[in-house]
């Protein structure tokens, strides 16, 4: 495997401004490890290296930029920002292929990527309603399975898998998504920074997880807005594990 080299900083180009890592640590190695270590300078390096085109037509395979199918009034839509001029904004590129600058991602969004993984490579049509009955309980219409999107392959899919055991068991959730029984978990932590610059550190903390990673029937995402300094200071794995980590042990205790 290739691996990246151990920085901590990084200077895309057409800027002087470097990136650097969360809190300013060293970060390298084959790329499960800074996987499960949510290493920022490899995937402003690997976005550079895809380019805008690539990543951008990347992104939207994933349903970015569209409203999601869910039934429900006003759905809305997660973002990769302005995607107009990336070409000469490449320090902008750089950021966004970590999760900063102008993506937004609907929280729902993010589970249904992490069920994606789960589902080897499908991502569902999401529903609030099961199904519709009449007075008697009898069945009138019920919601089957849809296929929204196939944005991987299903090898890709059990890669990311791997990776994102990796998260759980020795990456930034390691510390707080031990499942009831040993169960294993799959998990994705980020830290979405608020703050413009020279302004006080504000910070959104993520975590998206599926259980059990081996035969999986539940998928998760948490988030916890970075209204004030206890959470800015705070990551997606110590604050939002064990969140995820009380519904789906709730959710794995319902007997199938």
């Amino acid at each position: 495997q290739t691996a990246f080299p151990v920085e901590t900083t990084y200077v895309p180009p057409l800027t002087d401004n470097p990136i650097q890592n969360f809190e300013g640590t060293s970060c390298g190695g084959v790329l499960p490890d800074v996987f499960a270590r949510s290493c920022n300078i490899p995937f402003a390096k690997t976005a550079i290296e895809i380019g805008p085109e690539r990543m951008v037509a990347g992104v939207e395979e994933w349903g970015v930029g569209e409203e999601l199918p869910i039934d429900m009034p006003r759905p809305v839509a997660s973002t990769f920002g302005s995607t107009d001029n990336l070409d000469r904004e490449l320090p902008l590129l750089a950021i966004r292929g970590f999760g900063q600058n102008e993506v937004q991602l609907v929280p729902l969004h993010m589970a249904m990527i992490a069920a994606t993984v789960a589902n080897g490579g499908e991502m569902l049509e999401p529903h609030v309603v099961d199904a519709e009955l009449d007075s008697s309980g009898r069945v009138l219409d019920r919601h089957e399975p849809k296929v929204w999107k196939r944005p991987i392959s299903p090898e890709t899919a059990l890669l990311l898998n791997s990776f994102m055991q990796g998260v759980a068991t020795r990456g930034t959730a390691s510390c707080c998504l031990a499942l009831a029984g040993g169960v294993p978990v799959a998990a994705k932590t980020g830290t979405a920074q608020l703050n413009d610059p020279g302004q006080p550190q504000r910070s959104h903390a993520w975590i998206m997880a599926f259980a059990p990673a081996d035969q999986p029937r539940y998928a998760v995402a948490v988030m916890l807005k970075g209204t004030n300094a206890d959470i800015s200071a705070g990551t997606g794995g110590r604050l939002g594990g064990p969140i995820a980590k009380t519904v789906l042990d709730a959710a794995l205790a319902i007997p199938e």
